[in-house]
């Protein structure tokens, strides 16, 4: 792990781990408060027993590939990474609790969006996958699902929302860097991917365009 962006401290020195509030493939969220301020986040963290199953290095760069990606980022629209700590067997990502559900589970739950709103949640994506391919970062999993709301918003006001899970991203170390690896959900797959042909941060402009 070194290197690879975590700190060494035991986990229940700084938070108190709180109930299951999302699972994921590799992983589950809980929330989690910090003893010292009181303040409540949500926490990835990858199992004993998953690591215990001969993925520990895998998980551990997948992990380590997600925390430099979140750390190089600050952005309203982008989820906050507050700590990445391994401990006792254990890898846990500390990050911002959004409160809102997911923008796939929103537009069902509405069952359309006015275009006044849809157009504001589509220029805060935009200026989020902007900022990101800047940083030289490609998402690569771009879907209303990897969108959650900060919170139900208020009668009259549009949502606030914010990328989550970069644990498939990818930092290209040039401008002009190409990657090659065949992941993500298929419905928001660009052609060269599909194609398994090297491709660009350009694939999340066709994910975007997808959503």
């Amino acid at each position: 792990l070194a290197g690879g962006g975590f700190t060494e401290t035991r986990f229940g020195d700084h938070y108190d781990l709180g109930p299951v509030i999302g699972r994921g493939s590799t992983s589950t969220v809980h929330r989690s408060t910090q003893t010292r301020s009181g303040t409540t986040w949500a926490t990835k963290v990858i199992t004993e027993e998953q690591l215990r199953g001969g993925q520990f290095s895998a998980l551990a760069d997948q992990f380590a590939v997600e925390i430099g990606a979140l750390r190089s980022c600050d952005h309203p629209n982008i989820i906050k990474l507050e700590d990445a700590i391994v401990t006792e067997g254990c890898l846990y990502l500390v990050m911002e609790h959004l409160q809102g559900g997911e923008l796939f589970d929103y537009v069902v739950k509405r069952g359309t969006l006015s275009e006044a709103e849809a157009s504001a949640i589509l220029r805060d994506l935009a200026s989020a996958v902007r900022y990101m391919h800047a940083k030289g970062i490609i998402h690569r999993d771009l879907k209303p699902e990897n969108l959650l709301l900060t919170r139900e918003p208020p009668c009259g006001l549009f949502p606030e929302v914010k990328i989550i899970d970069f644990g498939l991203s990818k930092m290209l170390t040039e401008p002009t860097s190409i990657a090659t690896s065949f992941l993500g959900t298929r419905g928001y797959l660009a052609p060269e991917m599909l194609k398994r042909q090297h491709y660009s941060k350009a694939v999340d402009m066709w994910a975007f365009g997808v959503i």
